[in-house]
Order: structure tokens, then sequence, then C-alpha cells
């Protein structure tokens, strides 16, 4: 069974926050939980912000409950926690799959060829065509175009 802690009410109307009993923030001070609640379709809903330690304070969790009644009578941006957390989380993603398209559109030769052509080449072709391949990149491309990414426009003006 899990621990059982019992929720404080804070001054501020919807706010409110729980200690944990083993738990400590600073070396003394229990750490505490906050959480907001709020009505949503004639609902009670609530939902966790964090921990103190996290960073979470009262005047925090108080800021980001007026934030989110704002948004929500405004109808710009989250209404809610979840949807805030979501959108992070889209937001993220994105930036990770711009990052790796980034990344693969300036891949450099010389990576290409160390980490896909050269590799693939030692399992699927012959030890002797491998070395030759390998050696002949190493001393006669490497030097020159290695360092150029791929994408790069290599045509020669006439």
């Amino acid at each position: 069974m899990g621990l059982i802690m019992k929720w404080i009410d804070t001054p501020s109307k919807g706010v409110r926050y729980r200690e944990h009993p083993n738990r400590k923030h600073g070396k003394v001070r229990k750490d505490k939980y906050y959480a907001i609640r709020y009505q949503k379709n004639g609902k009670r809903k609530e939902e966790g912000l964090g921990w103190e330690s996290d960073g979470w304070t009262l005047d925090k969790a108080i800021s980001e409950l007026i934030r989110l009644k704002e948004a929500a009578q405004k109808g710009e941006g989250p209404a809610r926690m979840a949807e805030k957390r979501f959108l992070e989380y889209k937001r993220k993603e994105s930036e990770q799959v711009e990052q790796k398209r980034i990344e693969k559109e300036n891949i450099t030769f010389a990576k290409f060829m160390a980490e896909n052509y050269l590799p693939q080449c030692e399992r699927d072709k012959k030890p002797k065509t491998y070395d030759t391949e390998e050696t002949l990149y190493r001393i006669h491309l490497a030097g020159t175009i290695g360092p150029l990414p791929l994408q790069q426009d290599c045509s020669i003006a006439p």
C-alpha cells in the first residue's frame, strides 16, 4: 500500500499541497507537492504541478492557476496543465525531428562513409574489395571531399 498524504489547503482558493512524510526539502522541511483545482463542465478537476524541491512554490502555483484560468476565459493557449504538458511535449518532439533533419541534411561525405557506406561495404563485400575501397577513400577522397556536406552544390561553373 502506498503512502497516504493529507492535502493541506492554502489561503489561495484552488491551490493546495501535501507534505511527503519522509522526503525532505532542504535539511529540515518536508517536501511539498503542489496541485491546482478548478471546475470544468461542472465537474471538479485536479492537476498536479510538482514538488517544491523541483522548483514549485505557492506563488508559482497561484500564478500558474491564474494563467490557466485566463487562457480558458480568453480561449487562447492551453487552459489546463495536461494541455500545456502535451503542447510542450509536441514542441520538443518537433524540435528533435527538425534537429535530426538538419543533421541529416548537413552530413559530411566523411561521416556518411564512416557511418554508412564502409560498414555496409564490410558486411556485404569480400574482404579484399572492402580493403581496396577503404584505402581508396582514405588516400584519395577523405582529405579532399571528406569534410564537404553531401547536400553542398559541387557543380563547377563554366
